[in-house]
């Protein structure tokens, strides 16, 4: 599968976490991606960072946009995408692995699915505790849906997506 996915990353006041967020997602075998950087007016070196980023790799793309909040970063982070699929990924999240953006496309592959909805792990500081995390729903919930139906349920749930 040679599908391109748009990997997008709202930015804001996190420059101790950036860099492993970014490098995580540079270091997949899957090659075909975009990065979306969307700094939501960091004061801190956020926006800096970003823009070594984009000058390493041309891959990655930076929007600068006034502080308008989490929805509204990934919101423009949309607007430029032109992958097959979207990703949301947390700026102060990683991917632990090289194959896991792989193992997720191969999955949308094999199932021919339009969403992907998959369980993570927590870390929890100061304590530096790792908790598995699950979704929450019922499968038969989205099976034989219409799309939008199936979307809307898993969007109240508090699990992370990825889409077409």
């Amino acid at each position: 599968m040679n599908k391109k996915v748009s990997i997008i990353i709202p930015i804001y006041n996190v420059e101790r976490y950036i860099d492993q967020c970014v490098k995580c997602v540079l270091d997949q075998s899957y090659v075909f991606t975009e990065v979306i950087l969307s700094d939501d007016g960091s004061t801190d070196s956020s926006g800096a960072i970003c823009d070594d980023w984009a000058k390493k790799d041309k891959r990655i793309k930076v929007i600068h946009d006034e502080n308008r909040g989490a929805s509204m970063a990934r919101n423009r982070g949309i607007d430029l995408a032109t992958g097959n699929y979207i990703i949301f990924l947390d700026s102060d999240d990683y991917w632990e692995g090289e194959n896991v953006l792989a193992e997720m496309m191969a999955q949308l592959e094999q199932s021919d699915a339009d969403m992907l909805v998959f369980g993570y792990s927590k870390l929890f500081e100061p304590q530096g505790t790792i908790k598995a995390i699950t979704p929450i729903g019922k499968r038969s919930e989205v099976v034989g849906k219409p799309k939008s139906e199936a979307f809307d349920y898993l969007t109240t749930l508090n699990i992370h997506v990825a889409s077409p």
